[in-house]
């Protein structure tokens, strides 16, 4: 079936649990509004688990996560709005079947810890901007893209950058020359 999950789901769960995990590794539909938070979560995080894992499309709309959050799905990820850690935690976004998307102009804070992506089997990934570091940039994480096979594309479709990190890993193609993808464009030290 499907859950659909909103703030006050999270806070009925009620606060100060080490860690929350939400679906089961490969089954269900998993629909995270997209202006939730779900920042009474503390300890090592949140753990989403499905088929598919949509975050829903809100004006200027952003997930709001206590630190480390962990997106873990079979099928595709579709982040319609961005995710926000509220302190520094590693953010994890894997599918072993599925693309992962990002819509035009979303966004990912990590304030200054880790980024991963994983989308070994897909066909495409597409990122809008991934920030790995924090405000003041006393902290600066690292991004991790493991593609496998498939094309990275910005999802925003202009030169500005897209991710801004200490380093950058990935692992994938870029879009073909004279095809409708477009390239990332990166802020960091270090970029392999």
């Amino acid at each position: 079936g499907a859950l659909n999950l909103t703030t006050r789901d999270i806070q009925a769960i009620g606060a100060n649990f080490g860690k929350v995990v939400i679906g089961e590794a490969g089954l269900g539909v998993i629909t995270i509004a997209g202006n939730a938070d779900l920042t009474s979560v503390v300890g090592s995080g949140i753990e989403v688990l499905g088929s598919t894992i949509t975050v829903t499309s809100s004006t200027g709309g952003v997930v709001q996560v206590p630190g480390t959050v962990t997106l873990k799905a079979s099928g595709d990820i579709v982040l319609g709005s961005g995710i926000s850690a509220a302190t520094a935690g590693t953010v994890t976004l894997t599918t072993t079947g599925g693309d992962i998307t990002m819509a035009q102009g979303t966004r990912i804070d990590s304030r200054g810890g880790d980024v991963q992506i994983s989308a070994v089997n897909a066909a495409t990934v597409s990122i809008a901007t991934i920030n790995a570091r924090s405000g003041d940039l006393s902290q600066q994480g690292i991004v991790d893209i493991q593609a496998g096979g498939a094309v990275i594309t910005d999802a925003n479709h202009d030169t500005a950058a897209d991710i801004f990190a200490k380093a950058i890993n990935m692992s994938g193609y870029g879009p073909a020359v004279g095809s409708n993808g477009d390239v990332l464009e990166a802020v960091a030290e270090l970029v392999r």
